[in-house]
């Protein structure tokens, strides 16, 4: 199993997430966890041992930036 959890992009919300995403880990500790983050609060989810692999999500926000949102659908079903 596969989990994908997109994380809070601030770093007083990401910290507060973190007993979330270890309780996921606890309910299916076989599943590979993986979450995608904005690259300031990435380094948050590198240091976490619930976490197999942390993706970065560049695209900027909003509307505007349509073709990186297609570039990060695309990697996630590859």
């Amino acid at each position: 199993m596969k989990l994908l959890i997109r994380v809070p992009n601030w770093v007083g919300d990401a910290v507060l997430s973190l007993p979330a995403v270890r309780a996921l880990r606890r309910a299916w500790p076989e599943a590979l966890l993986a979450v995608l983050a904005r690259p300031w609060v990435a380094p948050l989810y590198r240091r976490e041992s619930a976490v197999d692999q942390v993706l970065l999500h560049t695209a900027a926000p909003g509307a505007g930036d349509w073709r990186g949102k297609w570039r990060l659908a695309r990697s996630l079903t590859s």
